[in-house]
This record gives C-alpha cells, structure tokens and sequence, in this order.
C-alpha cells in the first residue's frame, strides 16, 4: 500500500473531476460513492481517500475486501452511537463501490485500495 499512497487522487481532485465528467459511467458512480463515504466518515480532521484508507485499515486490521468491510458495518451498526451510525453509512457507500465492480473483475479478490486506485488511474489521465 505504501507505494500507492502517492498515487492516490485527493479529495479536490476527486470532486473537480468528478464536476468535469459528463459521462454516465460505473466509474463516476463509484466516485460519487467514494465522495459520499468521506463526507460521511465521522472524523472531520480528514477528508482525503487516503485518510480513509488508513483509518480503516487501523480500525480492521485486516485487507480491506468486500468481506471485511460487511463484517465491520455490521459490528457497527450493532453498536448504536452516532460515530459508529455514521461509519456505517461511509462503509455501505464503499460496499457500493465493490458492487459495480464486481460486474467487471467477476471472480478476482480485489480490495477497496485497488478500487480507490482504479477511480484514481481513471482521472488521471482524464
């Protein structure tokens, strides 16, 4: 993960690109489910993708797969608090965004580093 943190879009260039992108495509939902996670996500000192990656990853402690991320919103969403409702609501937009991409890596273990990467690739060279 270390030499893909720099690769990571921030959250600026996330939200211009997103604003400049007119097509319809399962790569600017995505986006918007990403957006929608880092607005939702109760800490207010971050708003990066890569603050969110890390705060999952010390939260889990473990890869951040489609599975993991299930397992941690249902242990929060048991626990009741406002934090933990809003982390609950950050984590079911990722779980979008591994839903849309299910259709097109069907069968490969992908983890929502991956995923943040291929939104990341994808305005990069827009």
């Amino acid at each position: 993960m270390n030499e893909a943190i720099n690769d990571i879009i921030t959250y600026d260039e996330l939200i211009n690109a997103v604003e400049l992108d007119d097509v319809d495509s399962d790569i600017r939902t995505a986006a918007n489910y990403l957006i929608e996670a880092l607005t939702d996500w109760p800490v207010h000192d971050f708003n990066q993708p890569v603050d969110l990656v890390i705060a999952l990853m010390g939260e889990i402690e473990a890869e951040l797969t489609y599975d993991n991320l299930c397992n941690y919103m249902n242990i929060v969403n048991a626990r009741k608090n406002d934090d933990d409702t809003w982390k609950g609501s950050s984590i079911a937009g990722l779980l979008k965004i591994f839903e849309l991409e299910k259709k097109a890596n069907a069968g490969k273990a992908i983890t929502l580093n991956d995923l943040i990467l291929i939104i990341s690739n994808h305005y990069s060279n827009k």
